[in-house]
């Protein structure tokens, strides 16, 4: 996962978003959580991603598609190769830390 870059232009560029207060995955059925050790740390290269089982039948797509298992498989591909290959952007702090990436500092460094 990338963090999220300081600008809005460079935040455009990804295709997903986690929230990252819960880990949703914005608009799709998915929740993304980093694996953790046994100390709490998160592991450098292991992520645990979540599918709802159950959704509501309004539950709608960008765009007002309706999600069948086909668009659900297309949609988790291009996941899964967006967290290899282009980044992911995270959306706030909290429970999901960026594996990779620069990532955002508050405050000075010192």
């Amino acid at each position: 996962m990338r963090p999220t870059p300081p600008t809005s232009a460079g935040f455009s560029r990804c295709q997903f978003y986690v929230d990252g207060r819960n880990g949703n995955i914005m608009q799709t059925p998915m929740t993304l959580a980093n694996k953790r050790e046994r100390g709490g740390k998160a592991q450098l290269h292991a992520v645990r991603l979540t599918i709802c089982k159950e959704l509501p039948a309004t539950f709608r797509l960008p765009g007002n598609q309706p999600l069948t298992e086909q668009v659900f498989y297309h949609l988790f591909l291009n996941f899964l190769t967006a967290l290899l290959k282009n980044g992911v952007a995270v959306c706030g702090a909290g429970s999901v830390q960026p594996l990779a990436g620069r990532s955002e500092t508050v405050g000075s460094r010192n």
